[in-house]
């Protein structure tokens, strides 16, 4: 990750020499390079931007962080103009693309998506495992049918903290959950706080606001489907305190 600062005339997300010369060339370093979150860039004797992220590409700053909608360019960066008018081209852009897929195919996930597994794949399915037993001691009975509503004040939504509800479908179909929630008062605006929602030892979504989104926000995440009289856990694992609830509602 390159940092907020500039050095030498330039901000580090945009810094070729740091990042090409010295990280990748003179290190040897064959990973991706992510920016801190809204980092800025800028080109040479320019001010710095959010929206230079053509020079970020030109540094292999490889990834930039955070963009609420990329199909649509919510950040407003200039990578299409830069690419119209030749200020970055086309296989700079496949070079970072390169150095994201390289990385992916070196991850555990990749790894365990083609049956390699390791120790550390053990300890974790030794440890999913103490989760669902704890779930079955502790889980929470709901009954399930279109519209159930989950008691908010039965979620801890505390600093890593874990609910389980062990739910029986009364009616069988295809349901989606529906979470709306905001950011607590007191919250740093650039504070990550995740709730990540599992059926039975299946993860299905993280769903992530920001310590700025203060105003309702509205979630949705389908389940498996279901037949009548099916059973299992739903888990909501806070990663972070700082979120409130105000609903939580099953609905076909």
């Amino acid at each position: 990750m390159t940092s907020y600062n500039p050095l030498n005339g330039y901000w580090t997300a945009s810094n070729y020499d740091l990042v090409t010369t010295i990280l990748r060339s003179q290190w040897g370093y064959t990973g991706l390079v992510m920016s801190d979150w809204w980092a800025e860039g800028n080109d040479r004797g320019g001010a710095g931007s959010t929206k230079h992220v053509a020079a970020m590409v030109r540094a292999q700053n490889d990834v930039f962080m955070v963009v609420t909608d990329p199909e649509h360019n919510s950040g407003g960066d200039d990578l299409t103009a830069a690419l119209t008018e030749g200020c970055l081209t086309r296989g700079e852009l496949q070079r970072s693309a390169a150095n994201i897929c390289r990385f992916l195919l070196q991850t555990p996930a990749f790894r365990r998506s083609i049956g390699r597994t390791s120790a550390l794949d053990d300890q974790m399915e030794a440890m999913a495992e103490q989760d669902m037993q704890q779930a079955a001691q502790n889980g929470l009975p709901l009954t399930l049918r279109d519209g159930t509503a989950i008691d908010i004040a039965a979620i801890d939504n505390g600093y890593r903290r874990t609910t389980a509800f062990r739910v029986t479908a009364a009616e069988g179909g295809s349901y989606t959950l529906h979470l709306r929630c905001r950011a607590m008062p007191g919250n740093s605006p650039l504070a990550q706080i995740p709730v990540s929602v599992f059926a039975g030892r299946a993860f299905l979504k993280t769903m992530t606001i920001t310590g700025a989104q203060t105003d309702w926000c509205d979630f949705s995440v389908g389940l498996p489907a279901l037949n009548t009289g099916d059973e299992f856990f739903l888990r909501f694992y806070f990663g972070q305190s700082g979120m409130e609830l105000s609903a939580v509602t099953l609905k076909k």
